[in-house]
């Protein structure tokens, strides 16, 4: 059974649209533009469907004679070298690696008292600040005046051992000063006392103690004071007091 298509439109070398409209279906996209493309031998027209049929002259390529158009093919870019895109890591020097060191073992029994919890500021002396002049009085009577040599013989010492390692220096004991006080007329007393009463100020500023006592007490109540009879015992209460606050720092800080 032959085809109902008239023979017009099943020339190959008809130029209208039904042709080439069912050859560029066949080809699968716009006039074969992805299948083969070649030249046509007659006229020189490109020639883009898959039959061979060169629609500008209508004349059949034959295989042998089908010259497809040359590929075009870029250069291929030069790559650089492997060596120069990734150099070599330089070696790592590690440093040396050093042995620790570990204390020798002690026995916790040879440990002594002195190594436990042991303060070289705090004193082992405790000096005593409970003095008061009401007891000083009372024993001073009872004893004929030998209680408050005692005391102030005491008074010089503690003050010797709380000051002297600071300002470097050292009060005379009071019995020397008692013996060389009438070979002076008197003169080498109020020297002392002056001298001792100015230490106790001293000490009682460096160690940050709010005690207003000095040398003025002494003249003031000591000796001009004995004109009331009372000044005496305002300048011992005065005394024991700023000596009662040394010694209590004492005993705290050293």
């Amino acid at each position: 059974m032959g085809s109902f298509l008239p023979e017009w439109e099943k020339s190959p070398f008809h130029s209208g649209k039904t042709w080439y409209n069912r050859e560029k279906k066949a080809s699968g996209g716009s006039g074969g533009a992805e299948g083969i493309h070649m030249i046509c031998q007659y006229c020189g027209a490109e020639v883009k469907n898959r039959l061979g049929y060169c629609i500008q002259c209508g004349r059949q390529q034959a295989a042998e004679e089908m010259k497809p158009e040359p590929e075009q093919r870029l250069p291929e870019p030069e790559l650089p070298a492997a060596d120069s895109c990734f150099p070599e890591p330089a070696e790592e020097v590690l440093p040396p690696v050093q042995e620790e060191s570990f204390p020798a073992f002690e026995d916790p029994a040879e440990d002594t008292d002195a190594d436990l919890g042991y303060c070289p500021d705090v004193p082992a002396l405790m000096l005593p600040d409970k003095r008061g002049l009401g007891k000083m009085v009372f024993l001073g009577i009872l004893t004929l005046g030998i209680y408050p040599v005692v005391i102030w013989s005491r008074m010089v010492t503690e003050l010797n051992i709380a000051a002297s390692r600071h300002d470097g220096k050292r009060t005379m004991p009071y019995f020397a000063m008692l013996l060389l006080t009438p070979l002076t007329l008197g003169v080498f007393g109020f020297v002392w006392m002056h001298k001792f009463c100015g230490r106790i100020r001293g000490e009682l500023a460096r160690r940050g103690i709010r005690c207003r006592f000095g040398p003025r007490d002494f003249w003031l109540w000591n000796v001009l004071g004995m004109l009331i009879l009372v000044g005496p015992f305002v300048f011992v209460h005065k005394l024991t007091k700023a000596m009662n606050r040394i010694n209590t720092d004492f005993n705290s800080y050293g």
